[in-house]
C-alpha cells in the first residue's frame, strides 16, 4: 500500500487587470485572479485598472487570435527585437518603442512615463519572441519581469495576454516597490505556440508613473534529451498553493519528433508524499520527448524542496485530500491543467504504492476526463488490507511508512482513534471501491504475491473490471509478480529467487508505430501492452528454485482471476497433526496459547520495507520450535500440485478469552532440506469476523466456524514436498497484540494468555481447501 523512501521508488523502473469580458467584471473579479477576496486564502488588495482603460489591448489580442495566434498581424503592434541565445539568460528590454505600442504614455530620455491624470489610457504592452538558436522553445516560462521604477507614485500593473481565454491577466498586486519582481509561471497563458511573449504595464485612472529600465529574464534553454522543468504552485479551491514541477516538451529535444503531433500536448499527472527528485527520471526525461507533459506534485501539507517556490501547503492527512472528504486536490490539479494552452485534454494518472492511492481516489471524480491509468502494488482502499487487517491493527507496516515519512504522530493517534470507536465512517469515506462505477477510463494495475496490498489490489481491479463505468469496464489488465514491495520487478523475494520476472510480454511494436502518449507510459509499464486494455491477467506461477516445469516459475494469461481453467478444489482435513483427505470420525481438540509478554514473532511475510525485519518467504521452521504454534502437515504430493485461486481454511475454534486473534500460514515443507516456507498468510480477530455475519461478541469457551481466506496466490507444490498449515495467536510486531479482554488495542490492564481449543473431525470439520490448477496434457 505505502512506497518506501528514495530506493523503493527508484528500483521500480520507473517516469505546467484580468479582463473579465473587457467590460466592467473587474468589478467583481476582484482583479488579477478569478479567486473572489471573500473565498479563503484571498488577500484584500488594490484593483487593477477597470476594463475600459484598455480596449486598444483586448482589441489587439482578439485580431491576432486567429491561426495559431499570430500576434505580428495585430494592427500596430511590432515586436521587439531580442537577441537571447542559448548562452544569455536575460535580455534589457530598450524602452525607445514604436509609438504604437504606446497608449496615452510617452518615452523620452528618462524612460517610459506612464499618466492617466487627465482620465485617457495610459500603457505600453511588448512582445518578445523567445528564441534559442532560432529554435522555438514552446511556453517558455518562468520569466522574470523587473521594471525599475523612477518617478511617479502611480500604482503600476504588470498585464499579461491569456492565449488560452483571450483576455488579459493583470498581476494580484501592483508593482509599488521602487523595484519589483514579477515571476510568471505556467498559470498564466502568456506564451503562444511559437513562444512569443505578449506583456503589459499599465497604470490606474488618475495616476502616473516612470518605468527607467526593464529586463526579462527566463531559463537556459536545456540540453539534448533534457525536459523543460517548472516550478509551479497550483491553487485548490480553498487557496492553498500545491507544490507542482512540470516537465515540459522541448521541441527539437524528443526522440521521435517526426511521429508525433504538433502542441498542445497529453500530460501525465503523479501526486507524490515523498521528495519529487525521488521520482525516477525515466518518466520526466522520456514523457517531454514524446510530447507529454509531466506533472509531479506533492500532497497536501508535504515539504520537500526547502526553497524556490512554497511546497504543498495546509495541513497533511492520511489519504483524504486527493478526491475528498475533506480536500479535492487531484480533481482541483486537473481543473487547473484544462485551463492551459499547452495541454490537449488527454490525461493519464501514474502511481505507485502511497502515490498509486492517489491514482485510485481520484479516478471516480475525474471520470472520463482520465484516459489512462497506471497503478503499481497500491489498491482502492488505504486503510483495507495492509493497515487495518480483518480487524487487527498492522501495526509494524502503519507506523513504520508513518515513521520513516515524518508524519505527525497526531495522524496515527486519528486513525487509531476511528478504529478502537469503530469509526466506519472515517474509513470508508476514503475506501473508493464502492465508487467504482464512476471510474470511465482503462488501465493496468501491478502487484506481487509477497506486497501488503496483493489481496487489497485484487479487490480494487475486479470492482472497476466488473463495475466499472464506459470505457472502463472489461479493460483493466492485472499483473501479479513474484515480488514484495519493495522487489517490484527484482528476481530476488526472501530468501528465494525466481527466471525471467520482468519477461512479462514481447512489446513487438516499435515506438514510431505508437501514439506518443502511450509511448511515455511504455516505460512504465516497459513490456505490458498498453493499446486497449482489456480485461486479461498476467500471474507469475511461483515454483521451486530452477525448475522448468510446466507450472513453476512461470507466466501465465488468463481472462480472469481465479483463472476459469483452475476449475477444481482439493481439500484436506486436520486430524492429530497431519491433513488428511478424509475427515476423521472421532472428535479431537487441537490447542495452543500465546504468551502476552513472549509473543509469536514476526518472520518475513507481506511487509513494508521500514525497519530491520526481512521481507518475503522466509523459513519459518524456529518460529515451530515454540510451543505456541500448532502445525498440520500433508503427506508427500505424489504429483506437482498447482494452487491458481484462493487457498481458504475452515476453522472451528474454542476461544478461553472474550477475544482472540488466530493467525493461519500456508506452508511448502520442502523435502531434502526440510525447510518450511510459507506460500500465504492472513489473521482475523474474532470478534471482528462474528460482527461481519450478524453476531454478537464472542463469548468464553463458546464454539465458533469460521471460513478464513489464507489468500490469493499462483504456487506450484512439487512432486514430492508437503502442505502444511499453521495456526498461532499472534505475529508480533507485524499486527498489534490482541489483549483477549474484548478491547481492540492493548490497555495494560491485562497479560493474559490467549488459549484456543481447535475441534478437529465432527460435522463441517476443520480443513484447508485449495483451489486447483489442472496440470497440463503432455
Amino acid at each position: 500500500m505505502f512506497l518506501s523512501p528514495k530506493a523503493e521508488l527508484l528500483r521500480s523502473g520507473l517516469l505546467t487587470v484580468l479582463l473579465c469580458g473587457l467590460l466592467s467584471a473587474l468589478a467583481s473579479c476582484g482583479g488579477g485572479s478569478a479567486r473572489s477576496d471573500s473565498e479563503p486564502g484571498a488577500q484584500p488588495r488594490l484593483s487593477p485598472p477597470a476594463a475600459t482603460q484598455l480596449p486598444n489591448l483586448q482589441q489587439a489580442l482578439e485580431e491576432g487570435r486567429p491561426q495559431a495566434f499570430s500576434l505580428s498581424a495585430a494592427p500596430g503592434l511590432q515586436p521587439l527585437a531580442n537577441p537571447a541565445q542559448r548562452r544569455a539568460s536575460s535580455v534589457d528590454l530598450p524602452l525607445d518603442l514604436n509609438q504604437a505600442n504606446l497608449l496615452g504614455s510617452t518615452v523620452d530620455a528618462g524612460g517610459l512615463h506612464l499618466d492617466s491624470t487627465d482620465g485617457s489610457l495610459s500603457a505600453a504592452y511588448f512582445v518578445v519572441n523567445v528564441d534559442y538558436n532560432d529554435r522555438a522553445v514552446q511556453f517558455l516560462a518562468p520569466y522574470r519581469l523587473t521594471p525599475t521604477r523612477g518617478a511617479g507614485d502611480g500604482a503600476v500593473w504588470v498585464g499579461f495576454a491569456d492565449f488560452k481565454t483571450g483576455r488579459w491577466v493583470f498581476s494580484d498586486a501592483p508593482l509599488t516597490e521602487f523595484s519589483r519582481n514579477f515571476d510568471v509561471y505556467l498559470d498564466r497563458n502568456s506564451a503562444d505556440y511559437q513562444g512569443r511573449f505578449l506583456f503589459c504595464l499599465a497604470v490606474q485612472s488618475g495616476q502616473s508613473a516612470d518605468i527607467t529600465a526593464l529586463s526579462l529574464e527566463y531559463p537556459d534553454a536545456p540540453a539534448p534529451g533534457e525536459a523543460v522543468r517548472y516550478l509551479q504552485p497550483i491553487t485548490a479551491r480553498d487557496g492553498t498553493l500545491l507544490g507542482t514541477d512540470i516537465y515540459l516538451p522541448y521541441f527539437y529535444n524528443n526522440a521521435v519528433e517526426e511521429q508525433l503531433a504538433p502542441p498542445p500536448h497529453p500530460a501525465v499527472l503523479v501526486r507524490t508524499p515523498y521528495d519529487k527528485a525521488e521520482i525516477d527520471p525515466t518518466l520526466i526525461n522520456l514523457a517531454p520527448q514524446t510530447y507529454t507533459v509531466a506533472l509531479v506534485q506533492y500532497f497536501r501539507g508535504r515539504r520537500f524542496d526547502s526553497g524556490q517556490l512554497p511546497d504543498s501547503g495546509g495541513e497533511e492527512s492520511l489519504f483524504r485530500d486527493h478526491a475528498g472528504p475533506d480536500h479535492f486536490d487531484s480533481i482541483d490539479t486537473v481543473d487547473w491543467l484544462e485551463g492551459r494552452n499547452f495541454y490537449n485534454g488527454q490525461l493519464a494518472l501514474y502511481g505507485i504504492s502511497a502515490l498509486g492511492i492517489a491514482t485510485w481516489q481520484s479516478l471516480p471524480e475525474l471520470g472520463s476526463r482520465v484516459d489512462f491509468v497506471f497503478t503499481q502494488i497500491s489498491a482502492a482502499d488505504p486503510f483495507g488490507y495492509a493497515a487495518f487487517q480483518n480487524g487487527c491493527f498492522a501495526k509494524y507496516n502503519m507506523e513504520g511508512f508513518l515513521g520513516v515519512n515524518q508524519y505527525p504522530a497526531s495522524l496515527l493517534d486519528e486513525a487509531l482513534s476511528a478504529y478502537a470507536s469503530q469509526d466506519s465512517a472515517y474509513f470508508s469515506a476514503v475506501d473508493f471501491n464502492s465508487r467504482a462505477a464512476e471510474v470511465q477510463s482503462p488501465g493496468i494495475h501491478e502487484t506481487g504475491w509477497w506486497d501488503a496490498d496483493v489481496e487489497e489490489t485484487i479487490r480494487s481491479w475486479r470492482a472497476v473490471n466488473s463495475s466499472g463505468g464506459a470505457g472502463a469496464a472489461g479493460q483493466q489488465q492485472l499483473v501479479i509478480g513474484p515480488w514484495s514491495h519493495s522487489t517490484l520487478r527484482g528476481n530476488e523475494v526472501g530468501i528465494l529467487s525466481f527466471p525471467d520476472t520482468d519477461d512479462l510480454h514481447d512489446p513487438g511494436e516499435q515506438p514510431s508505430e505508437r501514439d506518443g502518449f502511450l509511448l511515455a507510459l511504455s516505460s512504465l509499464g516497459r513490456y505490458l501492452p498498453l493499446a486497449a486494455p482489456d480485461n486479461k491477467v498476467y500471474y507469475y506461477i511461483i515454483g521451486n528454485e530452477g525448475s522448468t516445469a510446466a507450472h513453476n516459475n512461470v507466466w501465465r494469461e488468463s481472462s480472469d482471476w481465479p483463472p476459469p481453467e483452475a476449475s477444481l478444489s482439493r481439500t484436506w482435513y486436520m486430524d492429530l497433526g497431519t491433513l488428511e483427505d478424509a475427515a476423521p470420525v472421532p472428535e479431537n481438540l487441537a490447542t495452543w496459547q500465546g504468551d502476552p509478554v513472549d509473543p509469536m514473532p514476526t518472520l518475513g511475510g507481506a511487509l513494508l520495507p521500514f525497519g530491520l525485519l526481512p521481507q518475503g518467504p522466509q523459513d519459518v521452521s524456529p518460529l515451530l520450535l515454540r510451543n505456541d504454534c500448532v502445525l498440520w502437515t500433508s503427506a508427500a504430493l505424489a504429483e506437482d500440485t498447482t494452487l491458481a485461486g484462493e487457498a481458504l481454511a475452515r476453522l472451528n475454534v474454542i476461544p478461553h478469552n472474550d477475544d482472540t486473534d488466530i493467525v493461519v500460514r500456508l506452508i511448502d515443507i520442502y523435502p531434502d532440506n526440510g525447510q518450511k516456507i510459507p506460500v500465504a498468510e492472513n489473521i482475523v480477530r474474532l470478534s471482528w469476523y462474528l460482527e461481519q455475519q450478524g453476531q454478537g461478541p464472542p463469548q468464553a469457551f463458546q464454539e465458533y466456524s469460521l471460513d478464513v481466506s489464507i489468500g490469493q496466490r499462483a504456487y506450484t507444490f512439487a512432486a514430492g514436498h508437503a502442505i502444511g498449515l499453521m495456526l498461532c495467536s499472534a505475529d508480533y510486531p507485524r499486527y498489534e497484540l490482541n489483549p483477549g479482554n474484548g478491547n481492540p488495542l492493548p490497555d495494560g490492564e491485562t497479560d493474559e494468555f490467549l488459549t484456543v481449543d481447535l475441534r478437529e473431525g465432527g460435522a463441517e470439520a476443520s480443513s484447508l481447501t485449495l483451489q486447483i490448477l489442472p496440470q497440463p496434457v503432455m
